[in-house]
Order: C-alpha cells, then structure tokens, then sequence
C-alpha cells in the first residue's frame, strides 16, 4: 500500500469513528442535549442545559428565579411564584450546584432580558453552607457544562463535546435501559401486560446507575425520587465531610482542603448581589436547613463561619441553626434533601406568610465588615 492509499484508508477510518461516534451520541443522546427522546429518559442528564432550555421556553413570562442546588427541587415554582409576588418563577436548581452556576446563569438572564425589554422582579438564591466553597462540579464533566452562551460557553465548543464524547458505558445502559422498559411496559390491546411476571418488575432502578465519567459517584436515593443523579464529593475529596469542632488551626487546614474555592465563591456571591442592586432586582438569601446528622459531622464554629462570610456580602435568612426541622424525620427524603413542606415553610418564612415547623430560621441583617 503506497503512501496516498494509506491516507485516504486512515482519513476513511477517522471519519467512520467520528461519524459513528457522533450518530450514537445524537440518537441515544444520554445527556439529553439533542432531545432526541429516542431513548427516553437520559441517563446521564445535563441538568443545567436542560434548566437553559425551560428558560428559553418560558423566557418572555419570567420575572422571578430561584437558585439551588439539587435541594431546590422541592421548590415548586407554581406555589412559590405567588407567596413571592411573581407571575413566573423559573427554578434553576442543578444538581451539585453552586455560585459557579447561579451567576453565569443570571449574567445571562438579566441580558437577555434586557434585550427584550423586559427585567427580573425578584430572585431567591438559596446557598448550601455545608458545600460553599468546595470543587465546583460545573464545566468539569460531561454532564456539567454549562450551555452555549452561558458564562462564555462557546456554542461551537459546546456541541462538539456532545458529538464527539466516547461513552461506551453510559450508550451500553441507555440502550438495555431502553430494552427493559420496551418490555416492561409492552401490553395487550385489552391492556394487559403480555411480558412474563419477572418482566413486570424490569425497571431502571434495578440497573446500576450510571456513575459519573470523571468525577465521583451519584446519589441513588434522589435518581429514585426526583430522577436526579449529582456528585455527592468531587475528585480528590474525601467521602465524609468534617467531622466535629477541632482546634482553629485545624479548621484553617481543613477550610483550605475541603473549601479550595472558598474565597471565589464569596467574590462570585459579591458580583451576584452588586447585578441584582444595580438592575433593580430584589434579592432574598437564604442558607438551607441541614439535618441533625449532617450538622454532627461540622464544628459549630465551621458552619458559623461561612454563615458569618457570607452575611458579610448580603443579608442572610439562616435556616441552618438546629431546631424543629433538623430534628424531624418526616421533614426528609434523604440525609440531605428536604420535602415541598419545608421548602413552603422557608417561602412563607422569607415573605412574610408566617410559616410553621416551629417557626424556624432567622433573618441576619448585612454585617458590619
């Protein structure tokens, strides 16, 4: 084989993988950027492509937002919208999410609704102190990046990680995946089920969910309730956060390792607030509640610290203090995610309706730096 046939025979086979690569990424579509649907349900979702495409849709009614991590998934934007006095509110909360996201996102927003004429009334960020300040999942893995346009993503850039990603695992679990539900769900024209008994029970849950291709493992417990699959640590990091209150030199060291982007997330937090002043947008910060178990493996001087740093920048409703909700169980889905119910509570708390649970967070005016 001369030169010019190899060539040719190497350049046909590249582009046979890039073709096919490409082709099995848009037809399977396991972050759900394509929105092909041909496989159903992502398995492995980009979660804040898909907050930027409910945006979109909704853009022109938008006039509130709300910023969360996985935990504001029990915001509800239809009962939270009229308690704040919005016409929409669009929730924004992304798995594993952090200022890294919530202010590219409002950059964005606030741009393009002024591009329309139109501005945001009101915003809620809602700030995990627990998770402030640690390895960012944003823009690290495949299901991560945020979309085109957005904090300088470059649609070009964006799309063509989509199309070119390798991921043999992730394609082999949507299409069993597939396959099981086909069966599963496969009926008679009287409605019955005509797959065998052992059939009936063939679900996603029974697989193993898909980890995460770069960083960590995911949470079984919110993929089950809420379809939600996020990074509980990232690369690096150990599996447990702080255990309890240790000398201050300690908690420097740990505040370096386990918070690297600590004093980065607070300049983003500053950046945050100065948009919303300087548009006109009334801004609410709230710190999440934390469990009894989640609050034992933090010092009380940590947590307090980041409160305090964060009261600093904005005024802060602080629901993490222990009291009702910590110590309930029925207030919990998980070690970390709280029901509708609280998320009520922290609503009616903030504006004004009261609220009950024992009436628990309180509202720390701007500190005196």
């Amino acid at each position: 084989m001369n030169a010019r046939r190899f060539s040719i025979f190497a350049i046909a086979i590249a582009g046979t993988v890039f073709l096919v690569t490409a082709l099995l990424n848009v037809v399977i579509d396991p972050q759900g950027v394509f929105e092909t649907g041909v496989s159903g349900k992502p398995a492995n979702p980009n979660f804040r492509y898909q907050r930027f495409r409910e945006y979109q849709r909704d853009a022109s009614r938008v006039d509130g937002l709300l910023f969360a991590s996985s935990r504001g998934a029990a915001f509800e934007s239809k009962d939270v919208a009229p308690r704040i006095g919005v016409g929409h509110l669009q929730n924004l909360f992304v798995p594993a999410g952090s200022l890294a996201d919530y202010l590219p996102f409002l950059e964005y927003i606030v741009a393009d609704k002024a591009s329309r004429g139109e501005r945001i009334k009101k915003v809620v960020l809602i700030l995990d102190a627990d998770l402030f300040g640690t390895p960012a999942w944003t823009n690290t893995n495949i299901d991560g990046f945020l979309p085109p346009g957005v904090g300088g993503t470059e649609p070009v850039r964006f799309w063509w990680r989509y199309l070119t990603a390798v991921q043999f695992r992730v394609w082999r679990s949507e299409i069993r995946n597939a396959w099981l539900d086909k069966r599963a769900n496969r009926v008679s024209a009287d409605g019955e089920v005509v797959a065998g008994s052992d059939d009936r029970n063939l679900t996603r849950d029974r697989l193993p969910v898909v980890r995460s291709i770069v960083l960590g493992a995911s949470d079984t417990s919110d993929r089950k309730h809420h379809g939600l699959e996020f990074p509980i640590m990232l690369a690096g990091l150990s599996n447990e956060p702080p255990r309890a209150s240790k000398p201050a030199a300690d908690a420097q060291v740990r505040r370096a390792t386990y918070r690297p982007q600590l004093d980065r997330r607070l300049a983003d937090l500053a950046r945050f607030v100065a948009i919303c002043r300087d548009r006109g947008i009334e801004l609410t910060v709230a710190i999440s509640p934390m469990t009894r178990s989640s609050l034992d493996n933090y010092g009380v001087t940590e947590l307090s610290d980041i409160v305090d740093r964060i009261n600093r920048i904005a005024p802060v409703w602080d629901f993490s203090a222990p009291g009702t909700v910590q110590e309930g169980p029925d207030f919990w889905r998980d070690s970390s995610h709280y029901v509708p119910a609280v998320a009520l509570m922290m609503i009616d708390r903030m504006f004004g309706g009261g609220g009950d649970l024992g009436r628990p967070g309180r509202l720390r005016p701007l500190a005196v730096r």
